[in-house]
């Protein structure tokens, strides 16, 4: 299997099932407050048990401006998160730009 097809693969599971990843939900934040949420949420999953296989998080924007949904697409490009390896919005059961799915790096050799 590809790496592309594993990262998907590991999303699309995420997607159907809500206990398949950690949930970060962004309700009420401005944007500055989400800033400092997403990026202390992705390294602390990120940082978290030594793992050698990819993780799936899951962000919640809600709808909403969308002012969100373009500051979470800016701070994930960030080099300072280089572990980090995708995301994408919702396909799964219903596509919505109301939740991101960040896949993370291994944290631990091969």
């Amino acid at each position: 299997m590809f790496k592309n097809d594993t990262i998907e693969s590991l999303i699309f599971s995420a997607e159907l099932d809500d206990n398949n990843a950690s949930v970060l939900d962004l309700h009420g934040y401005t944007v500055d407050q989400a800033e400092h949420e997403i990026e202390n949420f992705l390294s602390r999953e990120h940082a978290g048990v030594s793992r050698k296989d990819y993780k799936v998080v899951k962000i919640i924007t809600g709808s909403g401006s969308g002012k969100l949904q373009e500051s979470l697409k800016k701070i994930l490009s960030k080099k300072s998160l280089s572990f980090v390896e995708y995301y994408r919005f919702q396909m799964q059961p219903m596509p919505s730009n109301a939740v991101m799915f960040v896949v993370l790096a291994p944290n631990s050799a091969s």
